[in-house]
């Protein structure tokens, strides 16, 4: 493919990626839409490759930061933009067991990492979420693992099915 296909194809997934997380600001969609709008990077990585797919994640991370409301840019940033072009690679490790624990660990590295950034750069408040003690903030962290599960394994199936039932179209498109 040449050059300027990929940058088209990078554009496409990362203007779609944008209006994805636009949608964020409507109320109960911050956590869901990040996630969703991340599944687009493994296309990236299937039809060209992890570098492109990186920068398309970058871009999209960037204006995101900039336009879109900011914890769902947060968390597509630290976390759910650049994990799908990851994930490739560490599923391709020996041992489901190293590989689940390297996943667990960087899920809750990011999610310090992004929950660290909110509060102190947006000057956003735990609070406002309800968190009023270490209790509820470690059974927010313990749903998340949770929930983080149920993504990798739900994001390993959109994978297979673009894979099995839609790459077909999508390379039609772009060639």
């Amino acid at each position: 493919m040449k050059k300027s296909r990929r940058l088209a194809v990078c554009a496409v997934l990362s203007a779609f990626s944008v209006v994805i997380m636009l949608c964020a600001y409507f109320p109960y969609l911050t956590y869901a839409l990040p996630a969703l709008a991340g599944l687009l990077m493994p296309v990236a990585v299937i039809e060209i490759n992890k570098k492109w797919a990186f920068g398309c994640f970058l871009s999209t991370a960037l204006i995101s930061l900039f336009i879109c409301e900011k914890e769902a840019a947060v968390l597509f940033a630290f976390f759910f933009g650049w994990y799908p072009i990851l994930k490739s690679g560490l599923e391709r490790l020996r041992s489901k067991f190293v590989e689940y624990i390297i996943k667990f660990a960087v899920f809750n590295v990011s999610l310090v990492a992004a929950y660290s950034i909110l509060i102190f750069l947006f000057d956003f408040s735990l609070e406002s979420l309800g968190f009023e003690g270490k209790l509820t903030l470690s059974l927010f962290a313990a749903l998340g693992n949770v929930v983080f599960f149920v993504y990798d394994i739900g994001a390993t199936r959109v994978i297979t099915l673009y894979i099995n039932k839609y790459r077909d179209i999508v390379r039609k498109l772009i060639k």
